[in-house]
C-alpha cells in the first residue's frame, strides 16, 4: 500500500504525495511526469486535480473521510451530475459501451474530455462504440487555443442567435457615414414647422449670400419689423396709407412740409411754455405783428417806453398794445411783448400745420397734446419708409436672378418676417430635402440586398423626417456592429481549433439544439504522462484501465480538475493501483449497469461531499 502522508503546508503536502507517486512509478513516462508537475507547481500552477487528490489521501490517512460511497449509473446523465460536484470519482464494474456513453454524456454536457489507457485496444474500444453524433467532436489533439480564447468561444457559441448569425451575410455601414442624430434631429424639426410666408421664395437667396451679406439684410429686416411694430401702436388708419404713399414716392414733398411745420409749431410752444396767457380785448388792425415787431426793436436799442416826444413807432403800436393784455395788463415790456409775439408766431404755425394737415388729407390737431401726438406719427412713418426702402433697394440687389420684390407695405413686412424666421430657424424645403439627401447617401453606401434592416430603418427615419426612429435605427447599427464582430470572431475561433470536423460540430444552426462545446481526446497513457497539457486545456480525464494502472498513474490529475477511473466488471481494488488509491480517497464510486455487487444503493444526489476540497482556491477555469 502506498504511503501517503500530509505535509506541513499545501504545497510540500502536495509535493510530497506527488513524490511518492512519481517514485512508485517504474517508467520513463511517470518520471517524465513527476519533473512536469514539480515545475508546475514551483510555478504556482493550481493542478486542482491533483490537490483535490492529495487532500482527499490526506484526509484519509488523518481517518476523516468516510467510506467511499456508491450510486447506481441510472445513465449518462447520472454520470454528468456526479462530475460536475466530485472531482473524484470511480466508474465501477463497466464495459466498454458503458464508458463510450459515459464519454459520449460527458462531451455532450460541454465537457473537454481526455480519454486515456495504456492498453491502445481498450481505448480504441471505447472510440469505436462512441455514437455518431460525437465522432465528429473526437480530436486527434487538443485545440492549440489558448485558454482564454477557448473561453471566449464557448461562451460566444453559448450566446449564438439566428440573428446574430444572419449578420455574417450583412454589410454594415460605418457609424461614422451616418449622419449625426442630433443634426438629423433639428432638420426634422425645421422639417415638419410651418414656415412663415415667403420663406421658401428668399430661402434659396439667402443661402447664397455669404455671411457677412446676410448679417446685413437681416439687420435691415429687424428695423423694417421694429418700425413697423412701433407704428402698430398708432391706431389712426391714415397711418398706414401715408406711410405707402411715401414707400411709392407719392407725396414725399407734401410729408417733409408738415414734418417741419409740426416740429416749429412744438418749438414755439416750447419757446412759451410757462408764458402768461395773451388775449385781445377786440379785433387788432391790419399790420398789428409788424408794429408789435418794430416797437420791439425800439426798445431793445435804447428807446424809452414812455417820453414826452413820442417817436412814430410808439404812436403806430399804441392802439394795438390797448387791445392786447397779457394776463391782466396791456404789454409794456420787451419780454412781454416777446410773449405776445410768442404767441403770435403759434398761431401763425398751427395755421400752417393746419394747412398741410388739409394738403395731405390728415385731421388737424386741436391741441397741443394731439400736435404732439401727431408729430410721433410722423417720425415714426417716416422711419418705418426709410427701413422699407433700405429694404427693397437691399432685396434688389441681393441677386441677379432673385425672385423677392418689395412692392407695398405689406410685402415689406411679410418679407421681413421670412428673412428673419430664415435665419433663426432655416427652410423646411431647404431642411427637407438635406434629409433626402442624406437618406439617398446613406443607402447608396451598400447595396439594398446586402444591407441589415437596421441601414434600412435608419434610411426610411431620414425620409419620413422621423428622428426617434433614426436614433433607435443608430443605435441598431451600433448593435449590429458589435453582434457582426462577435460572429466573425467566432468564425476565427473555430477555425483556429485546429479541427474541420470540431469546428463543424461546434458551428450552431438554426434549426439544431444549442452547441454544447465539448470534445474528446484518445491518447496513450504513456504519452499523457509524457507530454501534460497546459493548464485549462481539459475538464476530464477518464482512465479506462484504471484497476490495472499503477498508482504513479495518479499524476493523469494534473492534466484536468477532474479525474474518473473505470474499472471493468470483476475487477478488485487491490494492490497499488489507482483504482485503489482512489478507493483511499474516498472518491464516489458509480455503479455500472454490468456489475452486480451486493450492497446499500445510495440514491444520486447533487449533493456536497461529506469532507468538501476548497475548490473556491484550487478549481480551473472551465472545470
Amino acid at each position: 500500500m502506498l504511503d501517503v502522508e500530509p505535509g506541513p503546508s499545501d504545497d510540500e503536502s502536495l509535493l510530497a504525495v506527488v513524490d511518492r507517486l512519481g517514485t512508485a512509478g517504474s517508467d520513463r513516462a511517470a518520471a517524465r511526469a513527476l519533473e512536469q508537475v514539480r515545475r508546475a507547481v514551483s510555478a504556482g500552477v493550481p493542478l486542482p486535480g491533483l490537490r483535490f487528490l492529495a487532500t482527499d489521501l490526506a484526509a484519509a490517512g488523518a481517518g476523516t473521510l468516510p467510506p467511499p460511497p456508491r450510486h447506481p449509473a441510472d445513465g449518462p446523465g447520472s454520470l454528468v451530475a456526479a462530475v460536475r460536484n466530485n472531482p473524484l470519482l470511480i466508474l465501477d464494474g463497466v464495459d466498454a459501451a458503458e464508458v463510450a456513453a459515459a464519454v459520449a454524456a460527458l462531451v455532450d454536457d460541454g465537457r473537454r474530455v481526455i480519454v486515456t489507457a495504456s492498453d491502445s485496444q481498450a481505448l480504441s474500444a471505447v472510440r469505436g462504440m462512441l455514437p455518431p453524433a460525437v465522432v465528429d467532436r473526437v480530436v486527434d489533439a487538443l485545440p492549440a487555443l489558448a485558454p482564454a480564447d477557448l473561453h471566449r468561444l464557448r461562451g460566444l457559441l453559448a450566446t449564438s442567435t439566428p440573428a446574430r448569425r444572419a449578420r455574417a451575410g450583412q454589410q454594415l455601414p460605418d457609424p461614422s457615414a451616418c449622419p449625426a442624430v442630433a443634426e438629423v434631429a433639428q432638420l426634422c424639426l425645421i422639417a415638419v414647422r410651418t414656415g412663415s410666408p415667403g420663406v421658401e421664395l428668399i430661402a434659396d437667396v439667402l443661402r447664397e449670400l455669404d455671411a457677412e451679406r446676410r448679417a446685413a439684410v437681416t439687420a435691415i429686416a429687424q428695423c423694417v419689423q421694429r418700425a413697423l411694430t412701433v407704428l402698430g401702436t398708432h391706431p389712426e388708419p391714415w397711418v398706414r396709407d401715408l406711410l405707402g404713399d411715401l414707400v411709392h414716392g407719392r407725396r414725399r414733398s407734401e410729408f417733409d412740409r408738415l414734418v417741419q411745420s409740426t416740429a416749429q409749431a412744438l418749438a414755439t410752444i416750447d419757446d412759451g411754455r410757462g408764458d402768461p396767457p395773451v388775449r385781445a380785448t377786440g379785433p387788432l388792425p391790419e399790420g398789428s405783428v409788424d408794429a408789435l415787431v418794430a416797437y420791439l426793436d425800439f426798445l431793445e436799442n435804447g428807446g424809452r417806453a414812455r417820453s414826452y416826444f413820442r417817436a412814430t413807432v410808439q404812436r403806430d403800436v399804441e392802439p394795438v398794445l390797448g387791445l392786447l393784455r397779457v394776463g391782466d395788463h396791456e404789454p409794456a415790456t420787451s419780454a412781454e411783448l416777446r410773449i405776445v409775439l410768442t404767441h403770435f408766431e403759434l398761431g401763425e404755425r398751427v395755421v400752417t400745420v393746419d394747412g398741410d394737415c388739409a394738403t395731405l388729407g390728415l385731421p388737424t390737431p386741436q391741441n397741443p397734446d394731439e400736435l404732439t401726438a401727431l408729430s410721433r406719427a410722423l417720425t415714426d412713418i417716416g422711419a418705418a419708409a426709410r427701413s422699407v426702402a433700405a429694404l427693397r433697394h437691399d432685396v434688389l440687389f441681393l441677386h441677379p436672378g432673385s425672385p423677392v420684390s418689395v412692392p407695398d407695405v405689406a410685402a415689406a413686412e411679410q418679407l421681413a418676417a421670412a428673412v428673419l424666421d430664415y435665419v433663426e430657424y432655416g427652410s423646411p424645403r431647404q431642411a427637407a430635402e438635406r434629409l433626402d439627401a442624406m437618406a439617398a447617401d446613406l443607402a447608396a453606401l451598400l447595396p439594398p440586398q446586402a444591407a441589415a434592416p437596421e441601414h434600412a430603418r435608419a434610411v426610411d427615419a431620414l425620409r419620413a423626417h422621423d428622428p426617434v426612429g433614426y436614433a433607435e435605427a443608430v443605435d441598431g447599427l451600433v448593435g449590429a456592429h458589435v453582434a457582426q464582430r462577435d460572429e466573425q470572431r467566432t468564425a476565427d475561433l473555430l477555425t483556429g481549433l485546429g479541427s474541420d470536423s470540431l469546428a463543424r460540430a461546434w458551428t450552431p444552426t438554426d434549426d439544431g439544439p444549442p452547441v454544447r462545446a465539448g470534445l474528446a481526446w484518445f491518447t496513450p497513457t504513456e504519452l499523457l504522462l509524457a507530454a501534460l497539457p497546459p493548464p485549462d486545456r481539459a475538464d476530464v480525464v477518464v482512465v479506462v484501465d484504471a484497476d490495472a494502472a499503477g498508482a504513479d498513474r495518479a499524476l493523469l490529475g494534473a492534466a484536468a480538475p477532474r479525474l474518473l477511473a473505470v474499472a471493468a466488471p470483476g475487477a478488485r481494488a487491490g494492490g497499488t493501483t489507482l483504482l485503489s488509491l482512489l478507493h483511499r480517497a474516498s472518491a464516489v464510486v458509480i455503479r455500472g449497469r454490468s456489475t452486480e455487487k451486493p450492497g446499500r444503493v445510495v440514491p444520486l444526489a447533487a449533493g456536497a461531499r461529506s469532507v468538501p476540497a476548497p475548490r473556491g482556491q484550487v478549481e480551473q477555469a472551465g472545470a
